[in-house]
């Protein structure tokens, strides 16, 4: 999703949530990308993997 500097400044917010959700959002300056907002990354657990084998 595409939004202008401007406009995301009136939907923060909103538009943090829908990155949190997974979404890309890629925020524009005169119509060029200069910002991507993200969602985070996934956490790998690796502890409860180890030994899950054994028995």
């Amino acid at each position: 999703m595409n939004v202008s500097i401007a406009a995301a400044r009136a939907k923060l917010s909103e538009l943090v949530r829908r990155a949190k959700a997974g979404e890309e959002i890629v925020l524009t300056r005169g119509g060029k990308a200069v910002a991507r907002l993200l969602p985070p990354p996934v956490k790998e657990d690796l502890l409860p993997r180890i030994g899950a084998l054994k028995g």
